[in-house]
């Protein structure tokens, strides 16, 4: 470039590693809002929904994703969005009613269920200990149940239909993910999963 300065390459380096060290800071701020998350359950078709995140997280998941979930079919189809989608910030009665069902069950196991809390208490301590790694212990109190944070994984090949369906759902989770690793016959045929990759300029 005429006329700059001999150290002009070196001037614009800097700037450019500044401007990183920013968006990594502002990206690290993001991942500090949710605990900064070291156990992660990936998602997983017909297997993540709410029932198996909650058992998830009783083993120590830190951060669950939902189910990968069509951007389509979720958006238009309200059968679909009801039959694939479940949080307890979305039906926070979940955990109670199912306990209210089994509320017989219960009863009679709960000698049973004592028995097994005491000797748990005994291997792993005093109750509401931590245990190592930070991750907290379940007390086996249903209503203590939690599912945060968790992502929302979404299909589909048109942003603005994978913007609508992440609208719906913006305020029950902490991100949204867009599937760009699926490389199964029905993504080729969906155009979606891996097969975006193949037009970097759509992603």
């Amino acid at each position: 470039m005429a006329g700059a300065p001999a150290n002009w390459r070196e001037c614009k380096a800097a700037k450019d590693r500044q401007r990183k060290k920013k968006k990594k800071r502002q990206d690290g701020r993001f991942w500090d809002s949710i605990g900064r998350p070291r156990f992660v359950m990936a998602p997983m078709v017909d297997a993540s929904e709410l029932a198996f995140r909650l058992l998830g997280r009783r083993y120590g998941v830190d951060l669950a994703y939902t189910p990968m979930l069509h951007s389509r079919l979720f958006l238009d189809d309200s059968k679909y969005r009801a039959l694939h989608w479940q949080t307890l910030r979305s039906s926070p009665s979940w955990t109670q009613a199912s306990c209210a069902e089994e509320e017989d069950v219960q009863e009679e196991e709960e000698d049973e269920r004592e028995e097994e809390e005491d000797e748990r208490e005994e291997e792993e301590g005093e109750e509401g200990e931590v245990s190592e790694g930070g991750r907290s212990q379940w007390t086996g109190d249903e209503s203590q149940e939690f599912d945060e944070p968790v992502f929302v994984q979404f299909c589909g090949d048109s942003p603005a239909t994978l913007l609508a369906a992440a609208q719906l759902v913006e305020d029950e989770v902490e991100a949204v993910d867009v599937n760009v690793g699926c490389p199964q016959g029905i993504a080729r045929r969906g155009h979606y999963g891996a097969f975006l990759l193949n037009e970097p300029e759509l992603l």
